[in-house]
Formats: C-alpha cells, sequence, structure tokens
C-alpha cells in the first residue's frame, strides 16, 4: 500500500509521475534491497559514477559491502538505517578503487550520501534509498579557502615576527647611537 500523497489534482498516474521524478532528479539516487543490493539507480547514479553497464551493478553491488565505505569504516554506521534511522555520511569517493565505468579515467570525487528506509504498509522494512549529492566542487574550494586562510595567517605570523626583529633592531641601533654620542662627548 502506498501511502498518501497530497496534490492539487488528482494524478492519473501516480507511479509513472513518481518514476519520472527519480529518473529525472537532479541528485543520484540508488535504491537497494534489505540485503543491500541495488535494484535501482537512475541517469544521474549512472553519469556520477561512470556507469557502463548497468547489469553489472543491479542486483549484484552491494552498498553494505562498498570497498570505500568500508576502507573509511562507515559500514556499521551505515547499516543504522537498518534499525529505521535516517543516515547521513560524506565520502570521497576514489574511481580508481572503484570502478563502475572506465577505470583509464579515474577520479576523486567527494560526495554527501543521505540513506533512508522504505517500509511495507504494516512497518516492515523494505528498501534503503541512498540520495548522492556530488559535491567535490564546493569542498574543494573549501579546501581552497581554507589552504588559503592558513598561507594568509602563515604570512602574518612571518611579518609580525619580522615586525619584531626590526623593532629590536632599532632599538639596538638607538642605543649605539647613543653610545656614540656619548663617546663624542666624552672626547
Amino acid at each position: 500500500m502506498i501511502p498518501k500523497l497530497y496534490s492539487s489534482t488528482a494524478l492519473v498516474e501516480p507511479l509513472e509521475l513518481f518514476g519520472q521524478l527519480i529518473a529525472q532528479a537532479p541528485f543520484a539516487i540508488w535504491v537497494a534491497e534489505r540485503s543491500g543490493k541495488i535494484v535501482l539507480f537512475n541517469e544521474t547514479m549512472k553519469g556520477l559514477l561512470g556507469i557502463v553497464n548497468p547489469e553489472k551493478i543491479l542486483g549484484t553491488y552491494n552498498i553494505f559491502e562498498d570497498p570505500i565505505a568500508t576502507a573509511q569504516g562507515l559500514v556499521p554506521y551505515i547499516k543504522r538505517v537498518l534499525t529505521g534511522e535516517v543516515v547521513q555520511t560524506v565520502v570521497m569517493l576514489d574511481t580508481s578503487v572503484e570502478s563502475f565505468g572506465d577505470p583509464k579515467d579515474p577520479k576523486i570525487l567527494y560526495v554527501r550520501c543521505l540513506y533512508y528506509p522504505v517500509t511495507d504498509s504494516v512497518g516492515n522494512f523494505e528498501y534503503v534509498v541512498m540520495l548522492v549529492e556530488n559535491i567535490t566542487q564546493p569542498y574543494l574550494d573549501d579546501l581552497a579557502l581554507t589552504k588559503a586562510a592558513h598561507e594568509i595567517a602563515k604570512a602574518n605570523d612571518e611579518m609580525v615576527g619580522r615586525e619584531q626583529v626590526m623593532i629590536g633592531l632599532k632599538k639596538r641601533i638607538a642605543e649605539l647611537k647613543k653610545k656614540i654620542a656619548e663617546r663624542k662627548d666624552a672626547l
């Protein structure tokens, strides 16, 4: 049973509309069965991961056995979705490690993932939906800004240090001038 959807007009084909919503979503979507095996994904996911052969993914690829999530220690966290929890992660995806497409064109992507459970009409867990947003460019922009801020702080520290040396040298010059003047007066 599909939960009630609310709209201003009666939808003739709500399932067709739902399919179009997933297919045309501007973010990548996986749908996995309870075991974690992918049963559906959209074109945006295909493009994001460079999937060449969808048949190699569907029914075989398992989000709970993902080598990148495993390497980053995220699988136990992601599996919390099985308890009904909505789970959010940020993952560095190295397509040279996990290749869905052309391994000759590896990429490093930073993606934000949102996992949520889908239950049947009596509350039994059936699917895991994973929404994936490519945040590579904003992440790299933030990283560049952080690096620039660090470099500015470092340059400022160096400048303050040099100013302190200059102040010390000016004091030393003033002391030497005073001693020279005192010697001239003494002679």
